[in-house]
């Protein structure tokens, strides 16, 4: 298996054309999905999760695929670091 890299809020949100701000604001309508939590204050993305929302973006998914995806990558992650499936 491949080393999984993690990357901050701070560096995601330029790489999906968004402010920190609007990252949550994505989060929050269940657009983007949520970020694993690294520290008591600190939140980041698996990189290849940032690379499926760039591809998404990049094909011009609607608001109820970008949902759809989001749901998928929160469950395939579920999946990785736990071994349950959602």
């Amino acid at each position: 298996m491949a080393a999984l890299t993690l990357i901050s809020n701070i560096e995601t949100a330029p790489q999906v054309l968004a402010t920190t701000s609007g990252l949550r604001k994505r989060v929050a309508k269940k657009e983007f999905p949520k970020p694993i939590a690294t520290g008591y204050r600190s939140r980041g993305y698996l990189e290849h999760e940032i690379q499926q929302m760039k591809v998404a973006y990049a094909k011009g998914f609607n608001s109820e695929q970008l949902k759809q995806l989001s749901r998928q990558i929160e469950a395939q992650r579920l999946e990785l670091t736990t071994g349950e499936t959602a």
